[in-house]
C-alpha cells in the first residue's frame, strides 16, 4: 500500500509542477492586475529570459512598480502557497469525512504542498545566497524578508505531516 502510495506521488508531481508554475506566475500577475498595472507579457512555461538565463516562468508588466506595490507583487505567491496549503487540508478533512476508508486521499494535501514547500524553499536559499529570486527584489528590511518563506516551509511541513499521519492511522 506504501509503493501504491510514493508511485502515485511521483507520477502526480509532474504535471502539478507545472501546474504550480502556472498558479506561481498567475499570483503575480493577478496581483499586478488587482494594484492596478497592465501586463506585458504572461509565460507560464519554461523559457530563456532575453539575457539567456532559464525560467521557469515570468510575467511582465508594462510599468516599473516600487515600494509596497512591488513587494506585493513580489510576494504574491508566497501568500497564495499559504492559502493553497490550508485549502488542502480542509479539503482532506471534507473527504476524509465523506470518504472515511479511503487513506490514498492523503496524497491531495501531499501533492498542493509540495509546491509551496519547494517554492518557499528554494526562496529562502536564494535569499540566503544572494541569488536573483522575487525574495532578494524585496524592498523590505532584511529579517523581514524571511518571515514570508519560513512560514510557508512550516505550515507546508505541518500539513504534509498531517496528512502522512493521516494515512498512516
Amino acid at each position: 500500500m506504501i509503493k501504491l502510495f510514493l508511485i502515485m506521488l511521483v507520477i502526480s508531481a509532474i504535471p502539478l509542477f507545472f501546474l504550480w508554475v502556472f498558479v506561481y506566475e498567475g499570483s503575480h500577475a493577478l496581483a499586478g492586475k488587482f494594484l492596478g498595472f497592465e501586463i506585458k507579457s504572461f509565460k507560464p512555461y519554461p523559457h530563456k529570459d532575453k539575457e539567456g538565463n532559464f525560467l521557469f516562468g515570468s510575467v511582465e508588466f508594462t510599468e516599473e512598480m516600487i515600494g509596497i506595490t512591488k513587494d506585493l507583487v513580489l510576494l504574491a505567491p508566497y501568500y497564495m502557497d499559504e492559502i493553497v496549503c490550508i485549502l488542502s487540508l480542509l479539503t482532506l478533512a471534507t473527504l476524509q469525512i465523506i470518504f472515511p476508508l479511503v487513506h490514498l486521499l492523503a496524497i491531495i494535501p501531499i501533492l498542493l504542498c509540495l509546491g509551496p514547500l519547494v517554492n518557499s524553499s528554494n526562496g529562502l536559499i536564494g535569499l540566503i545566497r544572494g541569488r536573483d529570486t522575487d525574495l532578494t527584489k524585496v524592498s523590505k528590511k532584511k529579517r523581514e524578508k524571511y518571515i514570508t518563506p519560513i512560514s510557508s516551509i512550516l505550515l507546508s511541513v505541518i500539513i504534509i505531516l498531517i496528512s502522512v499521519l493521516t494515512y498512516l492511522l
